[in-house]
C-alpha cells in the first residue's frame, strides 16, 4: 500500500524532530549578512548542549555571540565572502560557549533556497573538535619526539610486520624508511644472529609482556652491538596488539667500559696486594722476632721459653696457612652446573641442619618461602652462598635483644628475590662500602672473603646480591636467581598465537 508523504504542518514536525534526534550541532539562520544579521532562527538539543545557549537565548541572535579573542578573523571573512555568494562553506575555527570556555568548532554551512532560487536561510551543522585536535597535538608531539630522539625506534604488529620507524632507524640500519615500513624484522634481518636470543625474548614477551637485552649483529658490514628492549602494546583484539622496541648501538659505550673494568681491575689488583703484604707481614714478623729470639739465646735459653717461642711460631705459620687457602678458594672458579632447585625443601633441609646453633642462642629464626619456587642454581654453591649469608646474620644479632633473622622468597616477574633479614647490629657506612672487597672484614675473627666468594658464586649463576643496612638498625641482604619455568612452547606459546610477535 503506498504512502503519501507528509506535506505542510506534518512536514516541518517531522523535520524538527530529525534535527533533534541527530547528535551534531546544527543552526539555522536567516539570509541576512548585514549587521546585526544573520538572526538564529533555530538550534537543535546538540547545538545548545555545546555552546551552553539555551533555545531562547539564541533566538534572534547572530552566531557572533559565540565569537571571542582566538577566534580566526581570516575565517570569518573567507565564510562571509562565500556565503554572499551563495556558495557553501566549511571551516575550523575557536569559539565560546555561555560560560566563557573556548571550544575548537568545525562546521560546514549550506544556502537554503526557493523555489525561485533564491537563498533565504543558511544551516550550518556544526561538531565540536577540540578533544580530538587535542589528541591530534598529543600524537604530533609524540611522532615529533620519536624522530628526535637518538635511540632506534621500531613498531610492528604481531606478524613482524613493520608499521613505523622513526628517523634513527635508517642511521642504524643503513635502511630508507620506505622500504622498512611494511617490511617484516626478519626480512630486513634486523634479529640478533643468534636465534635462541629471539626465542628468549618470545618467550618473555608471553609471559610478563617485555624484554630486554644486548646481542652482538652485523650492522651495514660492521659487527657491533645493540641494547634492545621490547615492550607488548595492548590492542582491542589480538590482531590489534603491537611491538615497541627502542634500539641502541652499544659498541662505544660497551668498549669504554672495558676500558674502565681494566683500570678498577688494576686498581683491585693493587689493592689486594696491598692487603696481602699487610696479612702475611704480620705472621712473619711474628716468626721472625720469635726465631731471632731463640737464635741469640739458644745456649741459655730456659726449655720451657723456647717451646713457648716455638708454639708462637707454629700458630702464626697456621695463620699464614688458613691466609693461603682463602686465597685459593678466591681464586679457584669452580665450574658450576646450574640445575632446577625447587626453593622451599631446599632451604628447609639446609635451617634443619645449619639452623640448630642459631636456634640455641635464642634466636628467633623465620622462613616464608612460596610453595612451587623453582630456581636456576648450583645446589651446593647456593648453599654456600645461604651458609654464609646465615653465618653472618648470626654474629650481627648476638648483641641485639629480641635477636630475629629471617629468610623470605618471592617471584619477581622472571626472577626469585631471596632476603636474609636481621634486626643486628648493622654495618657502618665506610664499611658497607668495602664488604665485597677481598680480606675486609668488620668482624675479628674473619678472613674477608665470604661475600667476595659468594658474590662470584651468585655471577656464575647468573644471579646479583646486595645489601642494605644501617648501623645499629639491621641488615638486609637480597640475592636474586633466574627463575626455573617451564619453556614456553616456541609455535603455540602460551596465549593466543596471534597475539606473539613472529620472529
Amino acid at each position: 500500500m503506498d504512502v503519501d508523504p507528509p506535506t505542510g504542518q506534518a512536514q516541518l514536525q517531522l523535520f524538527a524532530s530529525a534535527l533533534e534526534a541527530i547528535h551534531e550541532s546544527v543552526v539555522i539562520t536567516d539570509a541576512d549578512l548585514e549587521s546585526p544579521g544573520p538572526r538564529i532562527l533555530y538550534a537543535n538539543a546538540a547545538f545548545q548542549r555545546m555552546t551552553g545557549y539555551s533555545l531562547d537565548a539564541l533566538r534572534g541572535k547572530s552566531p557572533r555571540i559565540l565569537q571571542g579573542p582566538r577566534t580566526d578573523r581570516r575565517m570569518l571573512t573567507a565564510l562571509r565572502r562565500a556565503l554572499a555568494l551563495g556558495l557553501s562553506f566549511t571551516g575550523e575555527t575557536t569559539n565560546y560557549r555561555q560560560d566563557g570556555g573556548a571550544y575548537r568548532v568545525q562546521w560546514t554551512i549550506e544556502p537554503i533556497r526557493d523555489d525561485a532560487g533564491t537563498v533565504t536561510n543558511f544551516i550550518a551543522i556544526q561538531r565540536d573538535v577540540t578533544e580530538t585536535r587535542a589528541q591530534e597535538r598529543s600524537l604530533y608531539r609524540l611522532a615529533e619526539a620519536l624522530e628526535h630522539v637518538p635511540t632506534t625506534v621500531v613498531i610492528f604488529d604481531y606478524r613482524g610486520r613493520i608499521l613505523t620507524v622513526n628517523r634513527a632507524f635508517e642511521g642504524l640500519t643503513g635502511i630508507a624508511r620506505p622500504r622498512a615500513e611494511g617490511a617484516t624484522v626478519r626480512t630486513l634481518e634486523l634479529l640478533p644472529s643468534d636465534l635462541r636470543i629471539a626465542r628468549r625474548a618470545r618467550r618473555a614477551l608471553a609471559q610478563q609482556g617485555h624484554w630486554q637485552g644486548t646481542y652482538e649483529c652485523l650492522r651495514r658490514g660492521r659487527a657491533i652491538v645493540e641494547e634492545i628492549a621490547i615492550w607488548r602494546v595492548p590492542g582491542m583484539s589480538a590482531e590489534d596488539v603491537c611491538y615497541i622496541a627502542l634500539v641502541q648501538d652499544v659498541t662505544e659505550r660497551r668498549q669504554l667500559e672495558a676500558v674502565a673494568q681494566s683500570v678498577r681491575s688494576a686498581e683491585t689488583v693493587a689493592n689486594l696486594l696491598s692487603e696481602l703484604r699487610h696479612e702475611l707481614g704480620n705472621p712473619i714478623n711474628s716468626i721472625k722476632a720469635a726465631l731471632t729470639v731463640v737464635h741469640r739465646g739458644a745456649k741459655t735459653l730456659p726449655p720451657e721459653k723456647t717451646d713457648r717461642y716455638l708454639q708462637a711460631v707454629l700458630k702464626e705459620i697456621t695463620r699464614i696457612e688458613r691466609l693461603l687457602d682463602s686465597m685459593r678458594r678466591i681464586s679457584v672458579r669452580r665450574r658450576l652446573h646450574p640445575t632446577r632447585v625447587a626453593l622451599q625443601p631446599f632451604l628447609e633441609d639446609m635451617l634443619e641442619l645449619h639452623g640448630l646453633e642459631i636456634r640455641k642462642d635464642g634466636i628467633e629464626l623465620a622462613l616464608d618461602v612460596g610453595a612451587g619456587l623453582d630456581v636456576l642454581a648450583d645446589e651446593s654453591a647456593l648453599r654456600q652462598v645461604m651458609i654464609n649469608l646465615l653465618r653472618n646474620a648470626h654474629q650481627a644479632v648476638r648483641p641485639v635483644a629480641g635477636p630475629r633473622i629471617r629468610i623470605d622468597a618471592q617471584r619477581i616477574s622472571n626472577l626469585v628475590r631471596i632476603q636474609v633479614i636481621d634486626n643486628g647490629i648493622g654495618i657502618a657506612p665506610m664499611q658497607k662500602e668495602r664488604i665485597f672487597e677481598p680480606f675486609f672484614s668488620s668482624k675479628s675473627n674473619g678472613d674477608g672473603l665470604g661475600l667476595p666468594i659468594s658474590r662470584q658464586l651468585l655471577a656464575q649463576m647468573s644471579g646479583t646480591i646486595d645489601i642494605e643496612s644501617k648501623s645499629g638498625r639491621g641488615t638486609t641482604v637480597q640475592i636474586t636467581l633466574q627463575i626455573n619455568a617451564d619453556p614456553i612452547d616456541a609455535e603455540s606459546g602460551t596465549r593466543d598465537d596471534r597475539s606473539l610477535p613472529r620472529f
